[in-house]
């Protein structure tokens, strides 16, 4: 019997954690015998990327006018009548919001990364007053939910009044058989301290400005380094204005966006996650596949999933620079501590974050799902 799922990513850029998730998914269920496939703009780059790696797509036109949004609704539900029996996996609300309208029966999986289901959630918390509005009703056609990290778990349960039968947890993962270190320091009298993540008000960069500023104010010789695409031009020449006031500029580097993760994390002393609003935080393991100590913000939803505060990570309790200072300090000032920290990530990781681990959780829920039917 063929088994197809369908992916449907309406998105342009094929930059960002969730898009290297799906698409690591993606090649691994093909490999387990799935017939997995890419719904995608015809002339996006995420459509491109997929391509290149061999999967099969099925492209629409990107609507630019109410004409156009109609071909594309339509073209939309023409696949989705197309492979009729294929299981969907929707992972963002836009593309949920056509599915529920489709006026035919079909299986589905939402898998929740990012709102928090109220009615007046937290300010960075991703469209949290439309989703809860939306999960209110079109939530009741899903067939199963998949949450990336126990807080987006309890959201569904609590918020969204999800059935807590019908939630599983799936943690994201990574390939840590990609993982190459590099044998010495380039330049072992400098402290990287790195963020991955696009350049916008959401990944909260600027907290980190008077953290270096601070540091190197007590002789430690930081370097921040930005990994990202600029998504906010506004945010971006607010920290180059901000950086120029606090004469920090020899001590930020902002790198653009790098593929290369051998590059970003071989460069990275210290990884931060200093996001306002994060639902998984894909940077914090793939931190701990390079062995590189990881600080979180522990109202972050997903790095207070991924680490275990002073074993695996440290997560601190307030989003401010004198927070972050004082968690790097612990580092500095304390190896074993690092070393410890580390070494216990290195096992979390492998237990709960690897990409086969991912891959086959996900591969047994869909043929449970197909043996339902």
């Amino acid at each position: 019997m063929e088994r197809i799922i369908l992916f449907p990513m309406f998105i342009h850029s094929s930059k960002g954690g969730m898009q290297q998730i799906v698409l690591d998914l993606i090649l691994g269920l093909n490999k387990s015998g799935w017939d997995c496939r890419l719904i995608g703009y015809k002339d996006s780059e995420l459509t491109a990327s997929f391509k290149e790696k061999g999967i099969k797509t099925y492209e629409i036109q990107t609507p630019c006018n109410k004409v156009q949004w109609i071909r594309f609704i339509f073209s939309y539900y023409k696949a989705i009548f197309t492979y009729r029996k294929a299981l969907i996996v929707t992972n963002d609300i836009f593309s949920h919001i056509l599915l529920s309208l489709y006026p035919l029966s079909k299986k589905e999986i939402f898998v929740s990364h990012g709102g928090d289901y109220k009615s007046k959630g937290e300010k960075f918390a991703a469209k949290s007053g439309r989703s809860a509005k939306i999960a209110r009703y079109s939530f009741k056609r899903v067939t199963q939910f998949v949450a990336v990290s126990d807080t987006q778990r309890e959201a569904l349960i609590n918020n969204a009044h999800v059935n807590p039968s019908k939630v599983v947890t799936i943690y994201n993962g990574y390939d840590s058989s990609k993982v190459r270190k590099a044998k010495k320091k380039a330049n072992p009298h400098v402290i990287n301290i790195s963020v991955v993540g696009f350049i916008k008000p959401l990944k909260n960069q600027q907290v980190l400005l008077d953290t270096i500023k601070e540091l190197r104010s007590l002789n430690y010789n930081c370097i921040l380094n930005l990994y990202g695409s600029i998504s906010d031009q506004k945010y971006y020449d607010q920290l180059i204005c901000d950086i120029k006031k606090l004469k920090i500029e020899n001590a930020v580097v902002f790198h653009g966006y790098i593929s290369d993760k051998d590059a970003i994390y071989n460069n990275t002393d210290i990884l931060i996650s200093c996001s306002n609003h994060e639902g998984f935080g894909l940077s914090l393991i793939e931190a701990m596949a390079y062995q590189v100590p990881t600080i979180g913000y522990a109202k972050s939803a997903g790095p207070s999933s991924i680490i275990e505060d002073y074993k695996t990570g440290i997560l601190v309790k307030e989003n401010t620079s004198k927070a972050y200072k004082e968690a790097v300090l612990q580092y500095l000032t304390d190896t074993d501590f690092k070393n410890i920290v580390v070494k216990n990530s290195i096992i979390r990781f492998e237990e709960k974050f690897s990409l086969n681990t991912m891959i086959e959780r996900y591969d047994n829920l869909f043929h449970l799902i197909y043996d339902r039917s």
